[in-house]
């Protein structure tokens, strides 16, 4: 299971999104990117999520944390997205 933590829409003659999401059973954050056809912002990020591409979390952090929604600004803060500091036991 995961939990979704943000995303950020890029609009043109596409939508593209980037979704962050924290996952529960690994303890790791995760992002994606993808266009999607703008259904609904719920159908598309899960869209996204199901059939994204990986997208690097520095990056996808950021443009969330500066330009997009978070849904979980706990969550976030709890490492910054950053994966590096999970432990190895």
């Amino acid at each position: 299971m995961s939990k979704l933590v943000g995303y950020r829409w890029f609009s043109g003659r596409t939508v593209i999104g980037i979704v962050l999401r924290y996952d529960e059973i690994t303890e790791e954050f995760k992002a994606y990117i993808c266009a999607v056809n703008g259904i609904t912002e719920e159908h598309d990020i899960k869209y996204i999520s199901d059939w994204g591409t990986a997208f690097p979390l520095k990056e996808a952090g950021s443009l969330i944390e500066t330009y997009g929604t978070i849904v979980d600004k706990e969550l976030l803060n709890t490492n910054n997205g950053d994966n590096s500091n999970k432990d190895s036991n």
